[in-house]
């Protein structure tokens, strides 16, 4: 288990002995968040598979492109913008339409 403790603004990791890794670690004051959400998902197999699902449909749609022939700019541009509209549709709005369903039912 790791120990988090906060000094002048950076962030101190005490790992355990069997790490093997440097017994205090300064990270720079915007890489805090990123080394606990790690250090969680690391520690907590429920929120690793929460992680690896929420991820899982962006990387599926990014293989999408490996089918489609892009031979200008303006082609790789077009299938950029449809790829990232497509992902804010499985991530915005399918689960608005669910919510949206939901209220309405009860």
């Amino acid at each position: 288990m790791l120990n988090f403790r906060i000094e002048h603004y950076n962030l101190k990791l005490l790992p355990d002995p069997e790490l093997q890794i440097l017994s205090t670690l300064e990270l720079p004051d915007e890489l805090p968040l990123l080394q606990i959400l790690s250090t969680f998902e690391r520690e907590n197999p429920v929120f690793k598979e929460m992680v690896k699902i929420a991820i899982t449909p962006m990387i599926s749609s990014l293989s999408l492109l490996n089918y489609v022939d892009m031979n200008s700019e303006s082609e790789v541009l077009g299938y950029g913008i449809s790829l990232i509209l497509l992902n804010l549709g499985m991530y915005l709005g399918v689960p608005a339409v669910v919510i949206i369903g939901i209220k309405k039912k009860f």
